[in-house]
């Protein structure tokens, strides 16, 4: 009885620490996207992005090398209706950005958010 009270306790545990560890993802549906008159992107969500407050949009610099094919998922994801999943590694502000050292995705999913 002790070791399976243990074993609950310890993978309970190991879950809040994983949740805490990847507040920056989500599963969430495609809302809009659009560009600002420098090049720069922008993706809203129906969900937020808690990495840096509760955003529910990413920002892509103009020169991010990940800028058409992000832009290409979303409108694709939005146009077909399906889920995307997203992980913001940084923050501008309160806003959270793609970052450059590959701490970032942003790909299709058939996971309901």
């Amino acid at each position: 009885m002790c070791k399976i009270f243990a074993r609950v306790f310890l993978f309970g545990l190991f879950s809040v620490i994983s949740l805490n560890a990847n507040s920056g993802q989500v599963t969430a549906y495609v809302t809009g996207t659009g560009t600002y008159d420098d090049g720069a992107i922008y993706v809203f969500f129906d969900r937020a992005i808690s990495v840096c407050g509760d955003k529910n949009r990413i920002d892509l610099a103009a020169n991010h090398s990940a800028n058409k094919n992000v832009l290409s998922i979303a409108m694709t994801a939005f146009t077909a209706g399906k889920p995307v999943r997203i992980s913001a590694g940084s923050c501008d502000n309160t806003t959270p950005v793609f970052g450059a050292a590959g701490d970032s995705y942003f790909y299709l999913t058939n996971e309901a958010p």
